[in-house]
């Protein structure tokens, strides 16, 4: 069920539209497929300043096979799985500056977070987005704020403000991440679940703003992984990527990180 659906279309603006309570009661135990507003087999796909709340699925969403879109300026509350998502093969897809705050489910289910990325591997990836100068927040669980599970491509996140009970940020596999100066605020210690051996981190620069003894911990994980990397997949990561990496974390202090890496790519 769902509010408004843009599919098999392209060239659609949506500006200043407010969807709520879409399929959605609150004895619910399930997921119920209640939609905002959702694009699917669809092109140029755009919405601006728009707010959605209380969705039995999720408010805003990119579904399978949206391409060249964007979400802009706009309010997305609380959905009962999440509060919005990009779905199975969208590419060049822009989330920018927009509050995402998933609060408490009504009924007896966890939302999965804030905002989900969840593409498919074998050829189902979601690729090419910016996430830039957004709010995500996950007030209402102990889940992350941003997840991109299973698989997506080429994901930048930049400026933005991830904050959660849980991790700020679940990232499954895929290649081609890059994150640059967020602001990352997690109840969890590490504040980052990374799972190891499948994802192509290229960048990680200025991901952390808050406890210097949290920030170690963070950076510690992320440099075991890349070395677990190495040694799993080292088509994944060349030596050169590995260095700007060590490069860039060098600047935070008290990090240990020892030795030096070259390359000859």
């Amino acid at each position: 069920m769902g509010g408004i659906i843009a599919q098999n279309t392209a060239h659609v603006r949506f500006e200043r539209v407010r969807t709520e309570w879409i399929n959605i009661t609150d004895d619910l135990v399930g997921y119920a497929y209640g939609f905002g507003i959702t694009s699917i087999d669809a092109d140029d796909i755009v919405y601006s300043f728009c707010e959605g709340e209380y969705a039995g699925y999720q408010n805003f969403g990119f579904f399978d096979r949206t391409t060249n879109s964007k979400m802009l300026d706009s309010f997305s509350g609380m959905g009962h799985r999440t509060s919005s998502q990009i779905h199975r093969s969208c590419d060049n897809i822009e989330v920018l500056r927009n509050r995402i705050i998933q609060t408490a489910n009504p009924g007896s289910l966890e939302p999965h977070g804030a905002f989900t990325i969840h593409g498919r591997s074998g050829g189902e990836e979601a690729s090419n987005i910016l996430l830039e100068d957004n709010v995500i927040e996950m007030t209402g669980g102990y889940k992350s704020a941003l997840q991109a599970f299973q698989a997506s491509l080429n994901l930048t996140a930049r400026r933005n403000t991830i904050k959660s009970n849980g991790e700020g940020i679940r990232l499954g596999s895929g290649k081609g991440a890059l994150f640059e100066n967020n602001t990352l605020i997690s109840q969890k210690e590490a504040g980052l679940e990374l799972e190891y051996g499948n994802i192509g981190i290229n960048v990680i620069e200025g991901l952390m703003r808050f406890s210097k003894a949290i920030v170690i911990k963070v950076l510690t994980q992320i440099i075991l992984l890349i070395q677990r990397q190495l040694y799993l997949q080292k088509k994944t990561l060349k030596v050169c990527q590995m260095t700007y990496i060590f490069a860039n974390l060098s600047k935070y202090k008290r990090t240990n990180i020892r030795g030096k890496v070259s390359c000859k790519c």
